[in-house]
């Protein structure tokens, strides 16, 4: 169990007017009300307590709302500012629900908590905004059943309890002046403002014996030196302090990597035979930013490997031997591994890399770029080869870097020599095959992943004047935020016009997206829709999880995917590239398929989230509107990342056919590739709504409008019949204009 490092406030607060607010009774409210003092802003409430229903007034000033030590859950509150006088902003907050987990956060008035019976509030997050929150800090604690009052947290901290089944009977807030001194502790029982048991709680099926699970904080699942293969797996994060998940990913030799599972959803397939040989795990939303992820295996005849963390593969591959046993652990960020007792083997991945025979170090160029001619020096380098030996350190004399080894590799240091390196600092970063760009090290660091089981297959580098700039920013480095593909998740995959990501439609936006969509379903046409603001991640989204035949629309996020590990195809195949972003040809776009294989839309759609068999089904796949609208997601990342992704990028913002295009091109740049047919074909299910297999119309892309650009994905079984769409896409741009 990780707990908070203990807050004891013992400051005795300063005279002043008085500024705070204690909610507890309705009785009280009007008491309380009558002590508000109007030159100094207050926190009102109303709040909804366990057999008492809602308070029938807002409760300010030393009022009471809850009762402490009444076994009565504080099920929601609502909260807004008054006498705010000059200042503007607001106030924001929100609440951890024991059974549902963080729920979002909420404006002034806007109910936060649940109103379901058994329901209670365990812990709570509160914040201002805006000028208020330059004048004053906002100061809360909490009555934890069966603890007490905790310490007080403050400007969005937790205060509460969160996955030990206690709830919050009672709530105390104070807003003071950001000279003045902070609250004093009143009757506090507890030291620490939030007590959790943050932890991955982990289940595991295993070969003849079924589903078992060990909930305890870095625990073994499964059973080490049995001779007993793990089929599959599932982890959920319990307890945390902030919001977000825990995904696993699994790798078997019969299937190769399943996609991402989240919040304890099963990884892998059990009752298959198919043994689990590799593994990753990552964090999901806020908390990725305040954890990390440590997870081993043991592996059959070889015993626990290393710890891998944050989405790092643990296991084998090649040769895919048989996990027996799992730990995953739960540490504060940047925090060490845990205890290494019992490893075998000291790196997370164990065997040779995966990779295909045409997979060599290649050769990357690069020159010192400078036209500073008065100072000398050479870039010299050496590269670390996935059989575990470092090369001999190299020069670029020439421009070139070719690492001397025989095998792929899977980092690289270097250095500027001479008296160049007393004027620049050479940065660098490498692209790991599957894993994306590492971050930006400079002057001698490993950039890279050794153990990764993932070869490198491109870096950057960049120079620097010391003391004078600050190198390149790490915004769009890496893709290991994963924002995009996360934020994509929240949308519900109903058969009714939902919003997410904190965004509440209107009647009016609702009502335009439900016309379009009843239209294509009274034609007897099939349809699944998604869109995403990419800057505040608010979205639409109807039957965003049903899965179409995609058609040409998988051109544009293959040809993303190669140009993305060989950006040299942006010239040597420019005239394939283009013909089928423009035109559609299937010839064109099976001739660039044929020179670069399925490697580079495998790693792109472990990347972008979404199922590896997409990328096994090339050169045409079935998938669904948010699948594609990850994989644009991705692209969308990707044109932000270099000159050739860019060049890319214009070349699909004027196609021959698009409904985006042409219901949005005269409005905003946009950038899209549709796909369509009306062949018939064979029916399934679970494909096309039922329909014939090869009556298709769809689209995906990015549109720059002018409040932010968002990411949109049509599927419909529409044959063949862009116009048809153009309603649809209508109403989602105007449900992005009124976000």
């Amino acid at each position: 169990m990780l707990i908070l490092p203990a807050v004891i406030v013992s400051l005795l607060l300063a005279v002043m007017l008085p500024t705070s607010v204690v909610f507890a009774t309705e009785q009280s409210a009007a008491e309380g009300a009558q002590r508000i003092e109007q030159a100094a802003p207050n926190v009102l409430v109303r709040a909804k307590v366990k057999d008492q229903g809602w308070a029938k007034q807002w409760t300010a000033h030393e009022a009471s709302c809850g009762a402490d030590d009444s076994g009565l859950c504080l099920q929601a509150i609502r909260l807004r500012l008054s006498n705010k006088g000059s200042h503007t902003g607001s106030i924001r907050y929100r609440s951890y629900v024991e059974s549902r987990g963080w729920q979002g956060w909420k404006k002034p008035g806007k109910t936060s908590g649940s109103t379901k019976k058994g329901q209670g509030i365990g812990a709570v997050q509160i914040r201002l905004t805006g000028e208020i929150a330059d004048a004053y800090d906002v100061y809360y604690c909490v009555y934890a059943q069966s603890l007490g009052w905790m310490a007080w947290a403050k400007n969005g901290e937790t205060a509460g309890t969160a996955g030990m089944g206690l709830c919050a009977e009672a709530i105390r807030i104070e807003l003071v002046a950001k000279k003045d001194d902070p609250p004093a502790p009143k009757d506090q029982a507890v030291e620490v403002p939030f007590m959790g048991e943050e932890d991955i709680r982990v289940s595991a099926y295993t070969q003849g014996l079924g589903w078992a699970s060990n909930v305890a904080e870095g625990k073994v699942v499964g059973l080490a030196g049995s001779g007993l293969p793990i089929e599959a797996l599932k982890a959920a994060l319990v307890g945390a302090r902030v919001p977000g998940s825990v995904k696993v990913c699994t790798y078997s030799q019969d299937s190769g990597w399943s996609g991402w599972k989240k919040g304890g959803r099963t990884s892998g397939k059990a009752k298959s035979g198919w043994t689990m040989g590799a593994m990753r795990v990552r964090l999901t939303g806020e908390a990725a930013d305040a954890y990390d992820v440590c997870y081993r295996v043991c592996v059959q005849g070889v015993g626990w490997l290393g710890w891998a963390r944050n989405g790092g593969i643990a296991g084998s591959t090649n040769p895919c031997l048989a996990v027996e046993a799992v730990r995953i652990a739960l540490v504060e960020k940047g925090a060490a591994d845990p205890a290494n007792d019992g490893s075998n083997w000291p790196n997370p991945v164990f065997g040779k890399s995966r990779t295909d025979s045409d997979a060599t170090s290649g050769t990357y160029r690069m020159a010192l770029g400078t036209t500073d001619t008065a100072v000398a020096g050479l870039v010299i380098y050496r590269a670390h080869g996935c059989n575990g030996e470092w090369g001999d350190w190299e020069t670029n004399e020439g421009g070139v870097v070719a690492p001397r080894v025989s095998v792929p590799i899977d980092g690289i240091q270097l250095h500027v020599t001479g008296a160049a390196s007393e004027v620049y600092d050479i940065w660098y970063r490498a692209r790991v095959l599957g894993i994306g760009w590492t971050e930006w090290v400079k002057n001698g660091e490993f950039a890279g992943n050794i153990g990764s089981g993932q070869h490198v297959d491109a870096i950057q580098t960049r120079l620097a004047k010391k003391n004078e700039d600050e190198g390149p920013s790490p915004a769009g480095s890496s893709f290991q935020d994963w924002a995009i593909c996360e934020s994509l998740d929240v949308a519900k995959s109903s058969r009714t016009v939902t919003s997410f990501g904190d965004y509440a439609m209107s009647k009016k936006v609702k009502r335009g997206l439900t016309d379009a969509v009843t239209d294509l379903r009274d034609r007897g046409f099939d349809v699944g829709f998604i869109m995403m603001d990419l800057q505040t991640h608010k979205g639409v989204a109807y039957n965003c999880d049903a899965v179409f035949y995609g058609a040409s629309s998988i051109k544009a996020p293959y040809f993303a995917s190669v140009v993305s590990r060989h950006p040299d195809a942006i010239k040597s195949y420019q005239h394939n590239i283009t013909e089928a972003m423009f035109y559609s040809w299937d010839y064109d776009y099976k001739q660039v398929l044929a020179a670069y294989g399925k490697d580079p839309m495998r790693a792109w759609c472990l990347e972008a989230g979404v199922r590896t068999e997409i990328a096994e089904s090339l050169p045409w796949a079935n998938y669904s509107a948010r699948e594609l609208a990850k994989m644009w997601g991705r692209t969308y990342v990707l044109y932000q990342q270099s000159s050739a992704a860019e060049q890319l990028g214009k070349w699909c913002e004027r196609p021959n056919f698009s409904t985006i295009h042409a219901t949005l091109g005269d409005k905003y740049r946009t950038r899209s590739k549709a796909g369509w047919i009306s062949a018939g074909g064979v029916t399934d299910p679970n494909i096309n709504g039922g329909g014939p297999l090869w009556c298709v119309c769809n689209d995906g892309g990015i549109v720059y409008a002018n409040n932010g650009d968002y990411v949109m994905a049509i599927l419909s079984s529409v044959p063949a019949n862009h116009d048809m769409l153009n309603q649809l896409t209508a109403a989602i741009d105007v449900a992005h204009t009124a976000m």
